[in-house]
């Protein structure tokens, strides 16, 4: 019987991930490419690397197929790094699940046996329809910054905006590690808003300016970053402060902000939380934001905008909304979805300084847990019923679009929640049909489903 070879290209990150997958069922051999001998051309080999002449651009493609000498080659190909990751990720994602789903029940009682089987044959490319699909989340509710992070790399999200009283003593090695997990990491801070908005001065347009330069330069400026991403004093239901036009200083103090500090950095991504709440009828003035500056509106109507995902009166109200935003401006566009966990405000409580961010061990998550199963439950069913509302929102959006979702605080660092994934399979591709979305996203390995209370 040939024995398998993982051969590697050098991505120890996508070589780990294919190797896990594999060793669920056999053990398997790991030998760089340089050290593939005419004997071992013979064998079942797993090959994995970039390989841009074979992907499709910014995406990645499997192959399985008979070789020369009788053998199985499974072919892992990545236009670049990331995508070579996405690769790894999808030959257990979207190869392995389907080659182990058995036809028929018997004899073989529902599943094939992988790698003593044969293996079946298998050619498909993979682009995202969405490029940029974010995660958002307060930073000291990721309590294991690599365990989010890994999960995000298996639903292949590649932005994760984290919002912060203080910078964390461990920014660096966060993003370094988001960067080996091929996402981009968005440092969130306000500009001139906290959490009574309502109560700011919008007569003092000039020092909240001059207060959020300060703080990039005494903070960010000096750690690593792929962005930043503001809120300003948008979070309120009516459209004037003190009789000031919130539409009108917001777009003042993005504008007087964004371009100076863009000046000094050029190449700055600036991302803009704008509520729709207080803007919703002064569109032609969110219109003259500075066009180097990306909205991401949220809190645009009916789920999935809604905190709570049953909400789904005004639906069509929000869809035609969503189409104004999104030809508002011939500038970058997102939208942040809600619908799933978020702080809990009536407990909230700001953080009194410096802090390390996610190191905490899993054996200190079990007290919370029974507490997000309930939530994540309810999330769940709702998710599930009214999927097709996210879907229409999704297939609205053009390519790119900046998606983002908020997930904070349900213990996604430990568990990768099937409304999460869903969310993810959504941004991929929201043309399938949401039956098919549906199965396909509950047959990935690692997602979780409320209420199994293991870890």
């Amino acid at each position: 019987m040939k024995k398998w070879y993982l051969v590697s290209n050098g991505n120890k990150k996508a070589d780990g991930i294919v190797k896990k997958a594999v060793e669920k069922y056999i053990n398997i051999h790991v030998v760089s490419v340089g050290d593939v001998t005419e004997a071992l051309e013979c064998q079942n080999l797993i090959l994995v690397g970039v390989h841009s002449e074979e992907a499709p651009i910014n995406g990645y493609r499997i192959r399985s197929y008979e070789g020369n000498y009788n053998n199985r080659i499974i072919s892992l190909s990545g236009y670049d790094y990331v995508n070579e990751l996405y690769a790894a990720v999808d030959f257990e994602n979207k190869y392995l699940v389907k080659a182990e789903n058995a036809d028929v029940h018997t004899p073989i009682y529902y599943f094939n046996k992988l790698f003593k089987d044969e293996m079946p044959d298998f050619d498909q490319s993979f682009t995202p329809y969405i490029k940029d699909r974010a995660l958002w989340s307060w930073g000291y509710v990721i309590y294991d910054y690599k365990g989010y992070m890994d999960n995000m790399l298996r639903l292949k999200l590649n932005m994760l905006v984290i919002w912060n009283d203080y910078i964390p003593d461990n920014a660096n090695e966060v993003v370094a590690y988001a960067h080996e997990c091929g996402i981009k990491v968005i440092w969130g801070y306000a500009w001139g808003w906290d959490v009574k908005c309502g109560e700011i001065d919008l007569n003092l347009i000039n020092q909240i300016s001059d207060k959020a330069i300060e703080d990039y330069e005494k903070v960010y400026s000096n750690i690593m970053s792929d962005g930043i991403y503001f809120q300003t004093f948008t979070e309120i239901s009516e459209d004037n402060i003190n009789g000031i036009i919130v539409a009108d200083a917001a777009v003042e103090l993005v504008n007087m902000t964004s371009n100076k500090l863009l000046e000094k950095y050029p190449d700055m991504n600036i991302q803009f939380g704008l509520h729709a709440t207080s803007v919703n009828t002064r569109l032609d003035t969110i219109k003259k934001t500075d066009p180097r500056v990306t909205i991401l509106w949220e809190d645009c109507g009916a789920f999935p905008f809604a905190y709570i995902p049953k909400k789904t009166d005004n639906f069509d109200d929000t869809k035609k909304f969503v189409e104004q935003i999104k030809n508002l401006r011939d500038a970058g566009f997102g939208c942040l979805f809600k619908g799933m966990t978020a702080l809990d405000w009536s407990t909230f409580v700001h953080q009194k300084g410096r802090f390390v961010l996610g190191e905490e061990s899993a054996s200190a998550l079990y007290d919370k847990l029974k507490e997000k199963e309930k939530i994540w439950k309810y999330i769940q069913a709702y998710w599930i019923s009214n999927i097709d509302y996210v879907a229409d929102i999704v297939k609205m959006l053009d390519p790119d679009t900046l998606v983002g979702a908020l997930v904070e605080d349900g213990l996604f660092d430990i568990k990768m929640w099937y409304p999460v994934a869903l969310y993810s399979e959504l941004l991929w591709n929201p043309f399938r049909s949401t039956r098919e979305i549906l199965s396909e996203t509950a047959l990935i390995p690692s997602v979780a489903f409320a209420g199994d209370d293991t870890i």
